[in-house]
């Protein structure tokens, strides 16, 4: 399929690395289910992937995700007149639903915080990336995407500029408090002298997986102490306890709202173009009777 020069060309247009790496592996499968090359594909072919997506138990984000790679691919062949019609018009375009994402509760961020080991090299990363990623709410692109160039100072503290998802950068730089300055230092040396270039040589897989694995440290342990404090409750909660990039994300954002920041403040953090987008980050039982006391604070008529 990627010998096709048009499907090549496509890829080369997409900014992102993951978003390139996931169009690759949704592209793969679907010439290899059809076995056609692009000018010959039909609607048919398109709906009989979508179908085999669905039978196959993945989840709806994954389906949309797949043919929204099929679907960019064959409105780009189309618009430059590669192909006389665009075979996906068949499909019918999905939302995903939106489901606010579980922010960690503030005993489980203080565990994973001080889970890395600051006395060796890979600690001292993670311990720095984690805390990064938790105090800026940035996605795991563009905390990966972060070059020394980036960081600069003002006044006695840290900031660092982010290409956000798109391509267009922050409009304000994003602070860094000083607890998360020192993690970055104690990775990369003290600021000012750091080496050019990325600041966390990581992939996205990567850090899934370094945070899978304190996840896994973090349930080991609770589930010990559970056991020695004969907490069965406390045993099955840790045996469930998963962590992901987004799920950081969130974390921030909904712990910026707990803290009283407005949507708009929040939004500005996360990078996000709708505060409806901002809104599906913030864990409902604990955002919204902050943001209803701040409406009885600031109403005119109160």
């Amino acid at each position: 399929m990627f010998e096709h020069a048009r499907t090549r060309e496509f890829l080369d247009t997409l900014n992102s690395t993951n978003t390139r790496r996931s169009y690759e592996l949704a592209l793969a499968q679907f010439f290899g289910l059809c076995g056609k090359p692009p000018g010959r594909v039909k609607p048919a072919d398109v709906v009989a992937f979508k179908q085999h997506l669905e039978s196959g138990g993945r989840s709806t984000s994954t389906v949309l995700t797949y043919l929204s790679a099929v679907r960019s691919l064959f409105q780009y062949l189309t618009r430059a007149d590669y192909i006389p019609k665009d075979p996906t018009r068949a499909l019918k375009r999905q939302k995903p639903e939106a489901k606010p994402t579980r922010a960690l509760s503030q005993p489980e961020i203080k565990k994973l915080l001080a889970a890395p080991d600051r006395n060796t090299k890979k600690g001292r990363r993670d311990r720095a990336l984690i805390r990064f990623m938790y105090a800026t709410g940035a996605r795991v692109s563009e905390v990966l995407s972060v070059r020394d160039e980036n960081f600069h100072e003002r006044g006695g503290h840290l900031y660092v500029d982010f290409r956000r998802k798109g391509g267009a950068w922050t409009k304000q730089a994003v602070w860094i408090p000083a607890k998360v300055r020192k993690a970055l230092e104690a990775h990369a040396g003290r600021f000012g002298a750091w080496e050019s270039g990325r600041v966390f040589d990581l992939t996205a897989e990567g850090v899934r997986y370094a945070l899978g694995k304190y996840a896994e440290q973090i349930a080991d342990q609770d589930k010990k102490e559970g056991k020695e404090q004969g907490k069965k409750k406390d045993k099955k909660k840790a045996a469930a306890l998963r962590i992901t990039p987004h799920q950081l994300r969130a974390s921030c954002l909904t712990a910026m709202g707990e803290r009283g920041a407005s949507l708009a403040q929040i939004q500005a953090q996360a990078g996000h173009a709708s505060p409806t987008t901002t809104e599906r980050y913030l864990d409902p039982e604990r955002v919204a009777p902050i943001n209803a006391i701040a409406a009885r604070k600031f109403n005119p008529m109160g």
